[in-house]
């Protein structure tokens, strides 16, 4: 996954505090650190902070295969659930955009709203 370069955020000027390097702290810290998600059948979903980094890299190659480029903005309608996590943590590895959308917003105003190039859902 690539990282989009950004500022420097701590007083020393080494660090990016960005949602990629949130997500290798944890990794690095607790990689074997177990994940639990309810699905939608009731049946629980488990995996570690180190498996959902795997796929968190695994949707942001998709995505930039698909023509998701740096700056894109890209409108996400997803429950709260793993797969959830990882779009908000694996699409900014593509340095598009994330934008939640309003579940309550007809489509074409949401649409009319934001002018973005794709759009993910669950």
């Amino acid at each position: 996954m690539k990282i989009i370069k950004g500022l420097l955020t701590n007083p020393k000027g080494n660090y990016q505090l960005n949602v990629i390097n949130i997500m290798k702290h944890a990794i690095r810290n607790f990689s074997r650190q177990e994940i639990v998600s309810r699905k939608r059948d009731g049946s629980l979903f488990r995996y570690t902070y180190k498996d959902s980094y795997a796929r968190m890299q695994q949707l942001a190659n998709a995505l930039e295969s698909m023509g998701v480029k740096v700056g894109d903005r890209i409108g996400v309608l997803a429950w709260n659930h793993y797969q959830h996590f990882e779009i908000y943590f694996g699409l900014p590895g593509t340095g598009a955009v994330m934008i939640t959308l309003n579940l309550r917003l007809s489509p074409q105003f949401l649409y009319q709203d934001q002018k973005r190039l794709f759009l993910v859902f669950s």
